[in-house]
């Protein structure tokens, strides 16, 4: 019997494979004779997404070949950051938060700053800095080369594809990045940004910082990892400082991202359960995590399921926890949703499920999530052969608003979906710098107070 039931499992992974796996064939050009000719290849590879990516529109696929005939038409003139921003731009006509080139090239391929930006209730401020530019760190920007902050963001929405706060949270990258803006805004420096900043004293004043030739460390991690104080997998220890002492008290939301699954209780009746994403890792499955955190008969007067600065994974692996988070519930216990602009994928249908299995004893708290409810996912990648950027594909639909019973539907949807109309927040709230700085999350204090 188990022989058999593996032989099932290995069946139906090869049937999701063959059915929402698609790719491009490996590139076969011969050598580029220079840097047009290497562009050239580039574009006509690229130029067969709408082959095996299932999302754009017929209008959509329209526009994104118009801009890769516009981008052909200038290879001759391109220089990395144009042709980097313009490949993007061409893939983001799909409006599809999956179907987008892997930002990752950003930090590889263009300058950055030796600052790392967040966002807050009251801006975008400095959380990250080198030594030699600790004192910005906490400034809040009110100015990048001449520019306000909000239409920076403006700028990039024609780089990422997706709905607002998709594009809010990945537009850190241009923002960070002389290059790209330099590339947009030709009176903008390229070889530095300049700001202008109202520091943790309330000072305002002008500041210049040089651009970092690339590829610069840390590369770009998932959205909102680096509110945590704690350094990232690549970065040198020390080289770069935090506004929140890593040493010190960090708040429970921003402990072990290196984790898939972290939890603590904050009191007697309050269990913390954060999902920093919905894989596997070397601790063990996201299932067990759960399971274990949750208890063996336990009964929460409140469990806070924390999905911020989840970018997703395989949302199955977390199904049978999330639907059994209400029988651990006291009789008069909540489940408390927390939810920001980084919260994607796997872990925005995790929020569905929680608001569909706990119904009334369910509350949402936080900032709309970085995707819509009907998406295209799943899909696979492909590496442009001269440039290595990395595209993004997507194959199957998900449709968590209404539920999924179409073809194009990803088929595993078919058991396991639900329709809930909305997981926009109950209770709105963002992140305050105010508190941020003092190590207080003013996203789980407010739910702590319900």
């Amino acid at each position: 019997m188990l022989a058999l039931a593996w032989q099932r499992e290995r069946v139906i992974e090869k049937v999701l494979y063959w059915r929402f796996g698609a790719t491009l064939p490996a590139p076969s050009y011969p050598a580029p004779r220079d840097a047009t000719e290497a562009r050239m290849q580039d574009l006509d590879y690229l130029s067969q997404l709408t082959r095996v990516d299932r999302s754009f529109s017929p209008r959509a696929a329209e526009l994104f070949q118009q801009r890769i005939a516009s981008l052909r038409a200038r290879a001759a003139t391109l220089d990395a950051a144009s042709f980097l921003l313009g490949a993007c731009e061409a893939v983001a006509a799909a409006d599809n938060a999956h179907t987008n080139v892997d930002a990752r090239a950003w930090r590889q391929q263009l300058s950055s700053v030796p600052v790392r930006f967040e966002w807050f209730a009251e801006g975008l401020h400095v959380v990250r800095a080198r030594e030699g530019s600790a004192d910005l760190l906490g400034a809040r920007v009110i100015a990048i080369d001449g520019l306000a902050p909000q239409a920076l963001v403006d700028d990039a929405a024609r780089f990422f594809g997706g709905p607002r706060e998709f594009v809010r949270t990945s537009s850190l990258v241009y923002l960070e990045s002389p290059d790209a803006i330099h590339a947009v805004h030709p009176q903008a420096p390229a070889d530095r940004l300049l700001m202008r900043v109202v520091d943790v004293q309330g000072r305002e004043r002008a500041v210049e910082l040089a651009a970092l030739a690339p590829p610069q460390a840390p590369e770009v991690s998932k959205a909102g990892r680096l509110f945590s104080p704690i350094a990232l997998p690549d970065e040198k220890p020390g080289e770069w400082l935090t506004v929140i002492d890593p040493k010190g008290t960090i708040p429970p939301s921003l402990r072990e991202p290196g984790r898939s699954v972290y939890a603590t209780p904050l009191d007697e009746g309050t269990l913390y359960l954060h999902l920093w994403q919905i894989r596997d890792d070397a601790s063990g499955s996201v299932d067990e995590g759960i399971r274990r955190a949750v208890g063996e008969g336990a009964r929460w007067r409140r469990i806070v399921l924390d999905l911020r600065f989840d970018r997703g994974g395989d949302w199955p692996w977390a199904y049978d926890q999330v639907h059994r988070l209400p029988t651990h519930l006291a009789a008069d216990g909540r489940i408390l949703v927390l939810l920001d602009n980084t919260t994607f994928s796997a872990a925005i249908i995790d929020a569905a499920l929680a608001k569909h299995f706990g119904a009334q004893r369910t509350t949402l708290i936080g900032e709309p999530p970085g995707d819509r409810l009907a998406f295209w996912a799943e899909g696979n990648s492909f590496v442009l052969p001269n440039s290595k950027l990395r595209v993004l594909s997507s194959t199957g639909y998900h449709d968590w608003a209404h539920g999924c019973r179409e073809l194009r539907c990803y088929w595993p949807n078919f058991w396991y979906d639900v329709g809930v109309g909305n997981v926009d927040p109950d209770v709105r709230v963002s992140w305050s710098f105010a508190d941020y700085r003092r190590g207080i999350d003013t996203v789980l204090q407010r739910a702590l107070e319900r």
